[in-house]
């Protein structure tokens, strides 16, 4: 019996261990804020390592999502999908997010991809510097300066200093949607879209009447009530515009505000808090 507990116990440790390698191992290197540098025009000094766990007080953070196909494969992967979008892409999804001074809760607000704003001068990865324009709109910034650009825009538009900010793409929101086994959200529309595929497995939503939207990809077809997303069909959820609302970004921007609101509580949930294979996923998709 002892020996028994004995190799149990090591072999969890050895377990533990290769996961935490696993993890650790496949973290891309950090995307530095060019405006944050101590030495003006260094943009070569290494970023801080961003340990929001030990920050006291408040915390702003910038959440972009990019539109690129590169590296995407699939359905992504073609010459129609790269001429569409490729490289950096454009930040379609902009959020701003606030973590409460005593850590308790999150606030987020969403740009319209479409706004039409000033835009300061950005820092260039070779050195140079994007010149400043009085109105562009807001989903070009990352293609003209990166991430830097961004928080850059939204720094001059908010008045608010970002000292953090992550960049998220097609297959990060699916590794994301199907690292948490489901997700469960209440919306007051389905989705029919013609150009989306149904997937298995996730993001449990509840629709009260439909969305027709013909442009994104893959096609998705969701009935009125509870629903069940997990990665492709999560991703058309949250890019899908067309037929929501309006069809324009408003409504779109809803959604992945819904969206998120219940990953975090999922995220938050025993069953994944608790579950170490479903934190190790979820570390994995991050």
């Amino acid at each position: 019996m002892g020996i028994t507990l004995a190799v149990l116990l090591v072999s969890g440790s050895s377990l533990a261990a290769i996961a935490a390698w696993d993890v650790a191992s496949s973290v891309k290197p950090g995307v530095h804020l060019a405006h944050l540098d101590q030495t003006p025009g260094d943009t070569a000094a290494p970023a801080p390592a961003a340990d929001v766990s030990a920050i006291t007080g408040g915390v702003n953070l910038l959440l972009t999502g990019t539109d690129t196909r590169t590296g995407q494969g699939g359905a992504y992967g073609t010459a129609a999908e790269l001429a569409g979008s490729s490289g950096a892409g454009n930040n379609d999804v902009t959020m701003l997010l606030h973590i409460a001074q005593n850590h308790q809760s999150v606030s987020v607000i969403s740009f319209p991809r479409d706004l039409m704003l000033a835009v300061p001068a950005c820092p260039q990865a070779d050195g140079g510097t994007a010149s400043p324009s009085s109105r562009v709109m807001l989903n070009t910034t990352l293609s003209r300066g990166g991430l830097s650009c961004v928080v850059l825009t939204i720094e001059k538009l908010t008045g608010v200093q970002i000292p953090y900010a992550a960049e998220i793409s097609f297959d990060g929101v699916t590794a994301m949607s199907n690292a948490v086994g489901g997700v469960t959200v209440c919306l007051a529309s389905a989705v029919n879209d013609l150009y989306t595929t149904n997937a298995v497995g996730g993001v449990t939503v509840c629709l009260a009447s439909a969305v027709n939207d013909l442009y994104t990809t893959p096609p998705l077809h969701l009935a009125a009530g509870q629903q069940t997303l997990v990665g492709a069909d999560a991703l058309s959820f949250l890019r899908s515009r067309h037929g929501i609302g309006d069809g324009s970004d408003l409504g779109r921007i809803s959604n992945q505000q819904l969206f998120m609101a219940a990953l975090a509580r999922k995220v938050q949930s025993g069953g994944v808090l608790g579950n170490p294979i479903a934190l190790f996923s979820l570390a994995k998709a991050a």
